[in-house]
């Protein structure tokens, strides 16, 4: 018997987005599929931010938002291979950048904890998440917008 979380029907969202903006990059669009990728998301967080506090809500909510999710990887993992391709080693990268990525998880998550124990609404502190994306998608189209002038200029990327 499957198990409900392999099963075909649920990974057909996630596997469609992810196909859809990986074409788009792969069509020379990086920066558009960056848009895409970090507009869905804004709307994934600021839905979750304001669905309130009903258990019903909050879990249509969550179901409705992991369909966005697939369009957020692509985008991401992408940009850091190509970045891992045009380093002296890309196992260094890939270790520092993993390294980065969990120490910047841990302090972001103590500081939700933080801001939960101080009182503060569940809402607020993933409102919080907003402005990172935005960062976030700032430094995507610029390894994109890098990425592209190095395969122009030596017809290689």
């Amino acid at each position: 018997m499957r198990s409900a979380a392999r099963s075909p029907s649920r990974q057909w969202p996630g596997r469609l987005a992810a196909w859809l903006l990986g074409r788009l990059i792969d069509l020379g669009h990086a920066q558009r599929a960056t848009v895409i990728s970090a507009g869905a998301v804004i709307l994934n967080l600021v839905v979750k931010t304001v669905c309130g506090t009903d258990v019903i809500t909050v879990v249509t909510v969550t179901v409705g938002t992991t369909l966005l999710g697939g369009l957020y990887l692509p985008t991401l993992l992408t940009a850091f291979y190509n970045e891992a391709k045009s380093g002296p080693c890309p196992l260094r990268f890939q270790i520092a950048a993993e390294a980065g990525w969990d120490i910047g998880a841990t302090i972001v998550c103590l500081m939700a904890a933080a801001l939960c124990a101080s009182g503060a609404p569940l809402q607020a502190t993933i409102a919080l998440a907003v402005p990172l994306v935005v960062v976030q998608a700032l430094l995507l189209q610029r390894s994109y917008a890098k990425t592209s002038l190095h395969r122009a200029a030596t017809g290689y990327g």
